[in-house]
Order: C-alpha cells, then structure tokens, then sequence
C-alpha cells in the first residue's frame, strides 16, 4: 500500500468551530453574556506544521517475497493571510500579527481584526487582543473589550466599550 502525502495540521484551535457556552461563575451562577474567550494567537506562535507523509505498508507476493512499499509524497503548501514559515524548521507555520486563527481549507490564515455582526445575548461579550468591526448593533448590558480601534457600524444602547485605540459608532449611542 502507498504512503499518504505530507499534509497540514493546525497546532491551534480553529477559531471557526469556537463553541459558545456560558460561563459559570464564582457563586454557581451563570454568566449568559460571557460565552467564553475568543481564540487568538500572538506574533510567532505556531499555529500549524506540516506533517511528513507516510512511509506505506510492506506486500508480499505469491511466493512470499517481500513487496516494497511506495513513500507518500511531499505536496507543497500555501502560506495563509498573515502567516510565514519559521526560519528553524520549513514545516512550521508562524502567525505574524495577534489575531484569531482560521484553518480552511488546509490553509491557516491569522485574521487581525474580529469582525461581528452584531453584540447581543446570543454572540456574548466581546474581549479581543486587536482591532474589533462590529457590522450591526450592541445590545444592552454587553460589553465590547479591544486593545486595537473599535468600529461599529450600529447603535450601542447602553453597553461598555473599551478601546486601547480609537472607538467609532456610526448609528448612535444611548445610556445612563
């Protein structure tokens, strides 16, 4: 039997299957606006290696000599947005920037910015190392935490926004 060919392997967690949950507090509570952390990586952390393809399965004939077996081959891989190669080791994928990792298509790309389409119950809060672009509306009592600019393309209603740059909200903002 051939080897299998060389293949990628992400060494982190997708951010893409993220699994919303609340988070249990202190006092046995829950937290419905917390549904936990959002993946992010930092500038050169591994985030994917390429796996060395295999060596394949020995046969035999008829009468009983040994087969070899093929090797599989190495197949050449794309770098994604925002990632390079390590200069130690040629099969070790870095990420340049902090951002969230996405593995598609057995491509990592390292996205800087955390786009959403709106902050309400059902996304939770939003606590990001980067730049956070909000496409929709902030509820109320939600809370949106980046150490980059803030952009929102809606109307905030009563909600904490904190920035380590600059905040932007196009539609409006109400609160006590």
């Amino acid at each position: 039997r051939a080897g299998k060919p060389s293949f990628v392997k992400p060494l982190v967690q997708n951010a893409l299957d993220r699994v919303l949950a609340p988070q249990m507090l202190e006092n046995d509570k829950v937290d419905m606006r917390n549904l936990g952390e959002i993946l992010c990586v930092l500038p050169d952390q591994a985030v994917a290696m390429r796996q060395a393809p295999s060596d394949g399965r020995k046969g035999y004939d008829v009468s009983g000599e040994i087969l070899p077996s093929e090797p599989g081959e190495w197949r050449e891989f794309k770098l994604g947005e925002n990632t390079e190669l390590s200069k130690d080791d040629e099969n070790l994928i870095l990420a340049t920037v902090t951002g969230q990792p996405k593995f598609i298509n057995d491509v990592m790309n390292v996205d800087d910015t955390f786009q959403a389409q709106g902050v309400n119950i059902g996304t939770g809060n939003v606590n990001y190392e980067g730049a956070v672009v909000i496409t929709g509306d902030v509820a109320e009592s939600m809370q949106v935490i980046a150490t980059g600019d803030v952009t929102i393309n809606g109307y905030v209603e009563s909600a904490v926004i904190r920035s380590g740059g600059d905040i932007s909200i196009t539609e409006g903002a109400s609160g006590k």
